[in-house]
C-alpha cells in the first residue's frame, strides 16, 4: 500500500513583507495559497520607468525569479515568447486570503483554466480593482486578452476570455480546504485550514484583532484552539519592525517638527481623534488612506458627517463605493459625498478624455470640479493621497489640516516616497497629524496566538523578524525559496509547546 505524503513549498514571503506564494502538494493534487507580488524583489530590478518588457510576455518575471518557474502554470500566450513548454497544469486551484496585491497580484499570469478561490468579498474587491486599473497583463484578473505574440494583429482583434473565480467552498478535491474569517485592513480577509493526507496545516494570511471586525479574528482563533495543528504558517509583519517605527518617528520629528503620538490601538480611537481635530478647526482638511481600506473610508465618512462637512472622494474610490455599496451601507449619491472630477490632459473636462468606467460617474449630481472645491474648502474633507497631491497646486490652500492615515514605510523606496509626501504637506503649510492603526497583529499578539494554537511546527511568513521567532520558539521551520518541506520527515520531531487559553479574558 502506497504511503501518501504531503509537502509545502514556499515561493515568496520568506524574510520579507508580502509576496506570499505557498504551494501545497498531496499525492497528485497541488494547490497554491496566495500568489502575490513581492515588491521587495521586484524593486531590485524594476522601477517606474524600467518595467518588465510586455513584448516578452512573462519572460522577464521568470528570468529574475519574480514568479516560480513551474511547468504548465502560466497562460499559453504569455509563456510562448519564452520557449517554455505548454500544457495542462497540475495545479487544481489557487486560494487567495485577501485582496492586497502582495497576496493576489500575479494571478493574471496563471492559466485561465486554473480556478481561483476566495471569499465573496475578496472576489468583489478584485473585480472592482480590475475596473479601475490601467490595463496590461498585470491587470487582467478576471477578463483576459490573448496576446498573439509573433503576429501583427491589432489589439482590438485579440481574443477575449474570462477567468473562473469561485467562493472557496466550491472547491471539491482530495485536499480538504476550509476558510475562516479574519479582520485586516481590507474586507474579505481570512485564512485557510488545509487537511492533507498526513498533516493539518493552518495558514493565517494577514490578520489583526483591533479593527472594526476584530471579533472575526477572535472567534476564528478561538475555534482553531480546538484543532490539532501540525504546521502553522503565520504572518509576522509587526514582529521585529522597530527600525521602521523609529524611522517614521524620526522623520516626522525632523521634517514636520511634531512628536509622533503613541500607537492607536483601534479604529474607534482613531475616529475619535480625527473628529476632535476636524471639529476644532475652520480650515480646510485633507486626508490620506488606502482606497481599499473601507473601514477607514467609513471612519472619515462619519467624521465628515458629524462635523458638518462633505467628504470629497476621487473617481477610483467612487467606483469602489458603487461596486460595494450594499456591503458598505453607503450610496454614491449620498449627500454627504462629493465626487471630485480632475481635469484631463490639457486641463480639459471633455467626456471623451475620461476612461469608460470614469464616464459613468460624470453625470452624478454630486460631482464637483476644482473651482467649486476651492471656493468652499472649509466645508469639505478631501481625500488627497500621494498620487493626487498635484491637486493642491490648483486648490492653493493657505493653511489647513492634513491627516495622514497610511501605513509606515517598510522599505527604502517607500521611505523616499514618504519623505516626499511630507515635503508637499510642509510646503503648503498644512498642520500634520499621523493617525493610523495597523492592519496587523502586534508582536506580542502574534506570539500569544502561537502559544494558544500550540502547533507542532511554525513557519513564519510575511515578516522580517525571523530572529525574534527563533528566539521565542524552538519548533520553527525556516524554509528556503523553492525548497520542498516533506512533512513526513519532520512530523513529531519537536514537542508541542504548552497550550494557553489566549481568549479567556474576552
Amino acid at each position: 500500500m502506497e504511503i501518501l505524503t504531503s509537502e509545502i513549498v514556499l515561493y515568496g514571503g520568506i524574510n520579507q513583507i508580502g509576496g506570499n506564494k505557498i504551494l501545497i502538494k498531496d499525492s497528485e493534487e497541488s494547490l497554491f495559497f496566495d500568489f502575490g507580488v513581492s515588491y521587495e524583489d521586484r524593486r531590485k530590478f524594476f522601477a517606474e520607468y524600467l518595467k518588465p518588457r510586455s513584448s516578452k510576455g512573462i519572460g522577464d518575471y521568470l528570468f529574475f525569479n519574480l514568479i516560480p518557474n513551474l511547468p504548465y502554470l502560466y497562460r499559453d500566450d504569455l509563456i510562448s515568447p519564452t520557449g517554455h513548454e505548454q500544457g495542462e497544469s497540475d495545479i487544481k486551484g489557487v486560494f487567495i486570503t485577501h485582496p492586497h496585491m502582495d497576496h493576489f497580484g500575479y494571478i493574471p499570469f496563471i492559466r485561465e483554466d486554473v480556478p481561483i478561490f476566495a471569499s465573496e468579498l475578496t472576489i468583489k474587491i478584485i473585480e472592482s480593482y480590475e475596473t479601475i486599473s490601467k490595463g496590461g497583463i498585470e491587470s487582467e484578473f478576471c477578463s483576459l486578452k490573448k496576446r498573439p505574440y509573433g503576429f501583427n494583429i491589432h489589439h482590438s482583434q485579440w481574443e477575449e476570455c474570462s477567468r473562473e473565480f469561485n467562493t472557496w467552498d466550491k472547491y471539491n478535491g482530495t485536499i480538504k480546504v476550509d476558510f475562516f474569517d479574519l479582520d485586516h485592513s481590507v474586507w474579505g480577509a481570512g485564512g485557510y485550514i488545509i487537511e492533507a493526507s498526513d498533516m493539518n496545516i493552518v495558514y493565517t494570511g494577514d490578520l489583526r484583532q483591533h479593527g472594526v471586525r476584530g471579533y472575526l479574528t477572535k472567534q476564528s482563533l478561538k475555534k482553531l484552539e480546538e484543532r490539532d495543528i501540525d504546521i502553522l504558517i503565520i504572518e509576522g509583519t509587526n514582529v521585529g519592525n522597530e527600525t521602521e517605527e523609529d524611522f517614521l518617528k524620526n522623520l516626522i520629528e525632523e521634517l514636520m517638527g511634531k512628536t509622533l503620538e503613541e500607537k492607536i490601538n483601534s479604529e474607534q480611537i482613531l475616529k475619535e481623534k480625527a473628529l476632535r481635530i476636524v471639529q476644532e478647526t475652520n480650515n480646510p482638511v485633507f486626508i490620506d488612506f488606502s482606497l481599499r481600506d473601507f473601514d477607514r473610508l467609513k471612519t472619515f465618512y462619519d467624521v465628515a458627517k458629524n462635523s458638518g462637512r462633505k467628504l470629497v472622494i476621487p473617481l477610483k474610490l467612487a467606483q469602489h463605493i458603487y461596486d460595494l455599496s450594499d456591503d458598505m451601507g453607503i450610496k454614491l449619491e449620498d449627500n454627504n459625498l462629493r465626487i471630485y472630477q480632475e481635469p484631463k490632459k490639457m486641463g480639459s473636462f471633455r467626456r471623451s478624455e475620461y476612461s469608460k468606467w470614469e464616464r459613468d460617474f460624470l453625470n452624478f449630481p454630486n460631482v464637483v470640479k476644482f473651482d467649486e472645491v476651492k471656493d468652499n474648502l472649509d466645508k469639505f474633507i478631501m481625500v488627497m493621497d500621494y498620487f493626487r497631491l498635484g491637486n493642491l497646486i490648483d486648490l492653493k490652500p493657505s493653511n489647513g489640516i492634513y491627516i495622514h492615515s497610511e501605513t509606515e514605510p517598510f522599505n527604502e523606496e517607500q521611505a523616499i516616497d514618504f519623505k516626499r509626501h511630507l515635503q508637499w504637506i510642509k510646503f503648503f503649510n498644512l498642520d500634520y497629524h499621523y493617525l493610523h492603526t495597523s492592519g496587523h497583529m502586534s508582536e506580542e499578539e502574534i506570539f500569544r496566538t502561537i502559544e494558544s494554537l500550540s502547533p507542532k511546527y511554525i513557519i513564519p511568513i510575511h515578516t522580517k523578524g525571523i530572529e525574534k521567532f527563533r528566539n521565542k520558539f524552538k519548533n520553527i521551520i525556516l524554509p528556503k525559496m523553492g525548497e520542498s518541506i516533506q512533512l513526513k520527515d519532520i512530523k513529531d520531531k519537536v514537542d508541542r509547546p504548552i497550550k494557553k487559553d489566549l481568549y479567556s479574558f474576552f
